[in-house]
């Protein structure tokens, strides 16, 4: 039998990459902060002021923008991290994710959306035997970081079959799980390293001047 959890080793491009380590640069600084100190840490009071607290010192790795979601996020982190101490850091659950026909992994966060799994093969294997057992993924994935690699991680559930096409359509629409504070985190880390990548990239070729110099090359500069 399927266990109720699975979990796909993520083989995220180099863009990706840079984004999910600067993500989860802020949770990993939070991480080693707490097993210090955790025991002056009573509640979500002590620990929302515990953040407050340092937050100069998590600039550096999430920025000083939009602190108040990087406030919500760590809060979040931080509270499932004491309450179960786990090695590994997740994101907390990510809506509407899915799996691909060619089994890439699709996050709909800023700068990730579909990221290809380190082993499309073994993710079409286990794919065809939860469909085989009438089993569906719950589209709420976990985004986690353990040992250095990213997997996602979902729950598997029972797909239930009406037989009566008016009782399924009486149904009561699922309602839309609210927008995490992740992703608008994610979205401002994608803008900032598009940005960045921009400014190193850009060359005004019409502003370059230049002189000859022996042996025929020229040497691009600006006249002084």
């Amino acid at each position: 039998n399927l266990p109720m959890k699975v979990r796909i080793r993520l083989a995220p491009s180099y863009r990706q990459c840079g984004i999910l380590d600067a993500l989860f640069a802020g949770p990993e600084m939070l991480a080693e902060m707490l097993e210090i100190d955790r025991p002056r840490i009573d509640g979500d009071e002590d620990l929302s002021r515990y953040l407050e607290k340092h937050r100069h010192e998590f600039y550096s790795s999430l920025g000083t923008k939009s602190w108040e979601h990087c406030h919500r996020f760590l809060l979040d982190f931080g509270r499932r991290y004491l309450a179960d101490g786990d090695a590994s850091i997740d994101t907390g659950p990510v809506p509407e994710c899915s799996i691909s026909s060619n089994n890439k992994v699709y996050i709909p966060l800023s700068g990730l959306n579909l990221i290809k799994s380190n082993d499309p093969t073994g993710v079409g294997k286990i794919k065809k035997q939860w469909q085989s057992e009438n089993m569906h993924y719950v589209s709420d994935f976990n985004v986690v970081k353990c040992s250095g690699e990213y997997y996602c991680e979902f729950g598997l559930k029972k797909v239930e079959r009406t037989t009566s096409p008016r009782v399924a359509a009486s149904k009561p629409r699922k309602k839309k799980t609210k927008v995490l504070s992740i992703a608008k985190l994610c979205e401002l880390i994608a803008k900032a390293e598009l940005s960045n990548s921009k400014a190193y990239a850009r060359v005004d070729f019409n502003d370059i001047q230049g002189r000859s110099v022996p042996g025929g090359a020229v040497e691009l500069g600006k006249k002084r």
